[in-house]
């Protein structure tokens, strides 16, 4: 319980401070930085959905905490198809280990192949955006 009000304090902290850095940002015209943080504060937003996914699931949970997995393990966690897992494999998109017929994926090579492919479309910086952001701060 301690964990949640300490993990609780610090995103209420970072918020703040966030909000501080886009305030300046806008008032400074510095359009590159921001894009750059609001990049920054998107994946932020997206590992903390993806975290209250997985401790939501039991099985995601369990998973998560694996160092190796199965294809078909790894395809849960990916929320994928395990035909999709064998796919980027034979692509070269993904790195695995064979132990005779079967492969093992480690969770530094998921990461790694997340980190790689995530795609996201910024918002481009209209004087209507920067005036929404300068009223949400």
């Amino acid at each position: 319980m301690r964990s949640v009000a300490v993990h609780t304090a610090l995103v209420s902290t970072l918020d703040e401070a966030l909000r501080d850095v886009i305030k300046e940002a806008v008032a400074a015209g510095l359009e590159g930085p921001l894009k750059d943080l609001r990049s920054a504060v998107e994946t932020a937003d997206r590992i903390a959905q993806n975290g209250a996914a997985i401790r939501s699931d039991p099985e995601l949970a369990r998973l998560a905490q694996l160092e190796y997995l199965t294809a078909d393990e790894a395809a849960k966690l990916l929320r994928i198809g395990r035909d999709r897992i064998y796919k980027l494999v034979n692509a070269g998109a993904l790195r695995c280990t064979r132990f005779g017929k079967k492969q093992i994926f480690s969770r530094a090579e998921l990461d790694r192949f997340m980190a790689l492919h995530e795609h996201h479309a910024p918002e481009e910086m209209t004087p209507s955006v920067r005036r929404r952001l300068a009223k949400a701060s």
